[in-house]
């Protein structure tokens, strides 16, 4: 299963970078990462910017370093996370404790399972 990662309301796409880079530093997560970047605009002589991170989610404790990392992500910032996966979406704020963050993965997993 991917889970699709954006930010809300995010000032750029800078903050998105930021969080894929520390989410591919991750032991467990190295190699799971990926920036999705939009339509490259007019005026833009390169890629476009970052609009989503998709990060493989599997077996293995895969859930729970991402629920801890990204729990310690928003916890030093002032942000707001949507987590997706097909029509299934939720948004965590600041201070979204890792259980919470465990138990939506862990269910976006099941439902990609189907069950």
């Amino acid at each position: 299963m991917e889970a699709e990662i954006r930010l809300v309301d995010a000032d750029g796409s800078s903050s998105l970078v930021d969080l894929g880079r520390w989410l591919s530093g991750q032991r467990g997560l190295v190699g799971r990462v990926r920036q999705v970047r939009g339509a490259v605009g007019e005026q833009e002589l390169s890629g476009g910017a970052v609009e989503l991170l998709m990060v493989a989610v599997g077996s293995g404790g895969t859930i729970s370093v991402l629920s801890n990392a990204l729990s310690a992500w928003l916890g030093s910032r002032n942000e707001t996370i949507r987590i997706a996966n097909g029509d299934t979406t939720a948004e965590f704020p600041a201070g979204t404790d890792p259980q919470t963050l465990e138990k939506y993965l862990n269910l976006l997993r099941s439902d990609a399972d189907g069950g």
